[in-house]
């Protein structure tokens, strides 16, 4: 444009009597509304990695609460449930969108959950409409299981073959009550986590942001 601007001398005589103004207020929209878009996509990003975050963090805390609050197959179930949630629930937000990704997990993510899970628990996770909340209840069914079974909690308490005295039932209640509390908070905070990470996934930059951008 600039070579024709010079070479030609009509269309240099003619820009010369076209008004700037028209351009400069294009640009100034074109600007705004770059400006807004990447401070949303930024948003996004930013809160994304601050809810995965979190999740690690609880991942591990809950790790570390099972080893150290159970015993037995109740400690080993829930910790397998627990390493195989990051999996179920990245891939259940790429799902979200099928121009990413389609429903169909690939042969290498199956056998790492089937050689993680067991057969039945595999079953009823992959028969889920929303595989995160399934783990979730799973776990939460664990817990539920290991507090109410009094003869493994005496067991740990080393009172599996010999009654309990009074001293020793309050500091029991006491443990268990404040261990069940922590867990399922922990379970509250993964539900919180998942949720706010669906809601990322489904709620995409305003279309307006994109349509005005693209008319310019």
């Amino acid at each position: 444009i600039f070579v024709l601007y010079l070479q030609i001398p009509a269309l240099a005589a003619v820009a010369k009597l076209l008004s700037p103004v028209a351009h400069s207020l294009s640009a100034a929209s074109l600007s705004l509304l770059l400006v807004f878009r990447t401070n949303s996509a930024y948003a996004r990003v930013y809160d994304a990695r601050c809810i995965w975050g979190q999740l690690t963090n609880t991942i591990r805390e809950m790790g570390r609460s099972t080893h150290t609050n159970m015993a037995g197959l109740d400690r080993e179930h829930a910790l397998m449930l627990t390493a195989a949630l990051p999996a179920i629930l990245l891939n259940h937000l790429q799902t979200q969108d099928d121009t990413y990704r389609n429903d169909a997990w690939s042969p290498q993510q199956k056998q790492v959950l089937t050689g993680l899970l067991s057969e039945n628990d595999f079953k009823c996770i992959w028969a889920a409409r929303n595989r995160p909340m399934a783990v979730c209840k799973m776990i939460g069914a664990v817990y539920r299981h290991w507090f109410t079974d009094v003869e493994q909690l005496k067991a740990r308490f080393g009172a599996a073959d010999r009654a309990l005295s009074a001293d020793e039932r309050a500091v029991m209640r006491a443990n268990i009550q404040i261990e069940r509390a922590l867990m399922e908070q922990q379970l509250v905070i993964l539900s919180n986590c998942y949720g706010a990470c669906e809601r990322i996934v489904r709620s995409n930059v305003p279309v307006s942001y994109s349509r005005h951008t693209s008319r310019f």
